[in-house]
């Protein structure tokens, strides 16, 4: 899905967090397809989003918080970049599952 020439990519179990990085908190978001459609409708290019699987959550994620250190966590980050690149040698790679969303 592209917004404003940006792609939105998915990254598996990771999120930035350990001081203010939060925006506004959607709540009772039950599964990732129903995160994902949320995500979709509010189509902001400059906003990244985690849900937080256990809490059932979708966190916005402003840039211009600038708090959040990368860490992992049962969820998915949602966010939008300029350009997708494709890894050739996977093997450096972490066992993330990162990938592009239609």
């Amino acid at each position: 899905m592209e917004v404003d020439g940006r792609t939105l990519i998915r990254l598996d179990n990771v999120d930035t967090g350990g001081g203010p990085s939060d925006g506004h908190i959607d709540y009772d978001i039950t599964d990732e397809e129903y995160a994902l459609k949320k995500v979709k409708e509010y189509k902001n290019s400059k906003v990244a989003y985690f849900w937080h699987k256990d809490s059932n959550r979708l966190i916005e994620k402003p840039p211009s918080k600038r708090q959040g250190k990368w860490n992992t966590t049962a969820g998915v980050y949602f966010m939008y970049v300029d350009k997708v690149h494709e890894i050739n040698d996977k093997s450096s790679c972490s066992k993330l599952s990162n990938r592009s969303i239609e």
